[in-house]
Formats: C-alpha cells, sequence, structure tokens
C-alpha cells in the first residue's frame, strides 16, 4: 500500500515517518504488503492501524524503521469501514492506546489534523491523556 525507496536511495537521508494512519486491505488475501521500505531506510512505524491480512513491513527491518504501537487486527472498531467512515466506534481497542511518537528529523511527529472527506482536512482534537492509535482521534 505504501512503498519508500522503490526508485532507489539516492538522497543524502533515507528517513521515513509513518504515524498515525488507518491502512485498509479489504482485498482479505495474506499476499498484501502494508509498507515497503528499501532496505537502508531509517524512521519510525507508530500509533497506525492496520486492518485485514498481509505482511505489516517488508524490506526495511524492524531494527532500522521501528515499529512502536501498531494495531494489528481484523476488528478495529471502526465507525462505518463499509462506507469508508474510519472514525473510531465506542469501545475500539485503539482508542487511548497509542504512544507519544516525538519527533524525527527535528518536527514533532504528533498528528495536528485529520482527514475531512472530500480533500478536506481539520485540527485533530487532544481527547485525554494518550492518544488513539490511527488516523482520527476518539471524540
Amino acid at each position: 500500500m505504501l512503498a519508500y525507496g522503490e526508485e532507489n536511495l539516492t538522497n543524502g537521508r533515507q528517513e521515513l515517518y509513518v504515524v498515525n494512519n488507518t491502512f485498509v486491505n479489504d482485498r482479505g488475501f495474506g499476499g498484501a504488503v502494508f509498507i515497503f521500505a528499501k532496505s537502508g531506510t531509517t524512521g519510525l512505524v507508530a500509533n497506525n492501524i492496520f486492518i485485514g491480512g498481509g505482511t505489516l513491513l517488508s524490506g526495511a527491518t524492524t531494527s532500522t524503521l521501528p515499529l512502536q504501537t501498531n494495531l494489528v487486527t481484523n476488528t478495529p472498531g471502526l465507525v462505518d469501514s463499509a462506507n469508508f467512515d474510519y472514525h473510531l466506534a465506542l469501545g475500539s481497542p485503539a482508542i487511548d492506546q497509542g504512544s507519544n511518537p516525538g519527533t524525527g528529523a527535528g518536527v514533532s511527529l504528533v498528528p495536528t489534523s485529520q482527514y475531512v472527506h472530500p480533500a478536506r482536512r481539520q485540527d485533530r482534537p487532544s481527547v485525554g491523556n494518550k492518544i488513539d492509535i490511527g488516523a482520527y482521534e476518539f471524540q
């Protein structure tokens, strides 16, 4: 679903930060790859929801692209995934389960916005003491 470094790693820094996203594999087969990052990539994969079958990380290793507080599940507790509403529903296992992603290349990785359909954004609310896993904060 996400590929990094396919064209080769030729820039000075090869850093990938994948933080607070919701990845959905509706095809239901395990041969999918959620994130491919060319070997040698550094960064972080944190606070993401990965739904459906597949390999979470391919190419890079978790020693260079560590995995931190991600949720891999077929039952994420979303409002209406059949109609592409990936907001968290009451009781979702992603609520209050995230961790502070810190910084990457000197920039805060804490999400400040979330998607509004079609092609808009809104400020991501801050609710409680812990961040939620996934693209949306539960309200």
